[in-house]
């Protein structure tokens, strides 16, 4: 045993006086350590001059796994009882490496000798029967697709993949091992093309809204998915796709930076996280890219009109009064206005001196002096007095 200890790389007790000891192949055999399993019944100690061997990641011949259907059936247990997300959460492994969990599916025990081979059988089986009882949590590397701002509907859909490890899939036996509920149809250069998981609608009153969620939440929503794992994808002529289905139990979609929640397959709270640079300071309104460039403009105005521009505004009317007095050669003489400018360039109210407030004529005054145009400042609104010729 002191023999085979020294060859090792990795040893995971199973029982008491007996250890499962890999040189060759340390992942399989960190997998069980990982997992922290209860003792397993195991072979005595290997007489001296024997190696312990562990089961050896193949490129063929993929453990058949368990069946999906059973593993479904299973997967829809906790998600009934759960009552929140983190509730079911909190009762899952986290799958910190994934090429190390799925290792057993791909692992062969072809030793030649009796003894080494029931040790590896021993183990891989009791990383089997784990993989087939275990809940497991995992962050997806397929970030949600999120559609264009419907502004009918009022609303943006947001569809969550069932690609666990698609993007950057885990490599065991030589070869990258797709995690998904299904096979892709094709990849779209990193993004999985028909492996819809869930849909959801997000209410967005105004497109304001939505371009700040496009724009700014949008590319930091991740999604954090609770599995059980199923069985090897069968291997399909015209595709080099190869991986692990997994059966999904519940997930939810979050803003990284925040923790805010914005879908979840069962109720869920905010999400602690802790923010990166990329992320904004707290407090800070988050504004779109139309908002920063109205911003922008609106800070390039002058705080208030200058005397020269309203001259320049108001001047033009006069002519069209003097047409009031030829229509209604009512009154003549000098009318004072009072004027109450916004710093959209609107007039919101129009005042006339006596006689003219009250006279026909003051309606065609003041209709024509809203028809003068005014340049926008950022300032408060302003009071302008000026005075027209009827005549």
């Amino acid at each position: 045993m002191a023999d085979t200890m020294q060859d090792a790389g990795l040893c995971v007790r199973l029982v008491a006086g007996s250890l499962a000891c890999a040189s060759r192949w340390p992942l399989l055999t960190l997998a069980a350590a990982l997992l922290s399993a209860p003792a397993l019944a195991a072979p005595g100690p290997a007489p001296p001059g024997h190696k312990v061997a562990t089961a050896r990641p193949t490129r063929s011949s993929p453990d058949p796994g368990v069946d999906a259907s059973a593993v479904e059936a299973k997967a829809a247990a906790p998600a009934a009882s759960a009552a929140s997300f983190e509730d079911l959460r909190a009762r899952a492994v986290p799958a910190t490496d994934l090429a190390t969990l799925i290792e057993p599916l791909y692992g062969r025990c072809d030793e030649p000798e009796d003894l080494p081979r029931r040790q590896c059988e021993g183990i891989r089986s009791f990383l089997l029967q784990r993989l087939r009882n275990e809940l497991f949590v995992a962050h997806a590397d397929v970030a949600p697709d999120i559609s264009p701002y419907d502004a009918g509907a009022k609303e943006i859909d947001i569809e969550v993949s069932g690609c666990l490890a698609c993007t950057a899939p885990p490599v065991v036996a030589g070869e990258p091992r797709l995690l998904a509920t299904r096979l892709p149809q094709r990849m779209v250069g990193s993004r999985p093309v028909g492996v819809p998981l869930a849909t959801y609608q997000l209410p967005m009153e105004t497109r304001v809204q939505a371009d700040r969620f496009l724009e700014r939440v949008g590319p930091r929503l991740q999604v954090e998915h609770v599995f059980r794992i199923a069985q090897p994808f069968p291997e399909a002529q015209g595709t080099s796709m190869r991986g692990v289905q997994i059966v999904p139990v519940a997930h939810r979609v979050y803003d990284r930076c925040t923790g805010k929640v914005v879908a979840s397959s069962l109720p869920s709270q905010a999400v602690p996280v802790q923010p990166d640079q990329r992320c904004p300071a707290r407090g800070v309104d988050e504004l779109s890219r139309a908002e920063l460039a109205l911003q922008a403009e609106r800070a390039a105005l002058p705080e208030r009109l200058s005397p020269s521009q309203v001259e320049a505004a108001l001047q033009p009317v006069q002519a069209k009064i003097h047409e009031c007095y030829v229509e209604y050669q009512e009154l003549s003489g000098t009318v004072r206005v009072q004027l109450v400018l916004s710093g959209e360039g609107k007039l919101t109210h129009i005042g006339l001196s006596p006689p003219f407030d009250k006279a026909a004529i003051g309606v065609c005054i003041r209709s024509q002096i809203k028809t003068a145009t005014f340049p926008r400042f950022r300032g408060e609104p302003m009071r302008i007095e000026y005075a027209f010729q009827v005549h």
